[in-house]
């Protein structure tokens, strides 16, 4: 499964710049039991969204360059060594975010914007609107309290 597999459904995936992870699966958004699928990583391989019931947020983050360092094997499969952290940025490159979209999909293809528009996301800093101090101070804020809105 190239990163071609994903056909655009994911917005535009930059090699080694780029990840995407859903954040509601298996059961779908406001659901529990949920972890992360990692479908993105920024090598070759992609796979594309096949959400097996509910409506799914897939979130792709964009990353400063020379950041990324993971490797195709975390795709296709959960996040079980939390490379990711529970706001779905990669942990190695919390501090280097540039940019975030988020697709929601019920079936593979087919939009679920509405149903996911309610739950709430934990924050994703981005790296220049933050002061550097403050993230030096307290990098807690990269994995905010889950009950605030983004």
């Amino acid at each position: 499964s190239k990163v071609q597999a994903c056909h655009g459904m994911f917005g535009k995936l930059t090699p080694n710049r780029t990840t995407v992870v859903d954040l509601d699966a298996p059961n779908g958004c406001g659901h529990r039991g949920n972890s992360l699928w990692v479908h993105f990583v920024g090598g070759a391989k992609c796979v594309a969204p096949t959400p097996p019931k509910g409506c799914h947020r897939y979130l792709t983050v964009m990353y400063d360059p020379d950041c990324l360092k993971l490797t195709d094997d975390l795709v296709g499969k959960a996040d079980g060594q939390g490379t990711f952290g529970l706001n779905g940025v990669a942990k190695a490159c919390a501090t280097r975010v540039t940019g975030w979209e988020l697709h929601n999909y019920s079936r593979t293809g087919v939009l679920c914007n509405d149903e996911c528009a309610k739950v709430p996301m934990l924050k994703i800093p981005i790296d220049w609107q933050l002061p550097k101090a403050t993230l030096a101070q307290s990098p807690s804020l990269v994995v905010a309290r889950p009950d605030l809105p983004l």
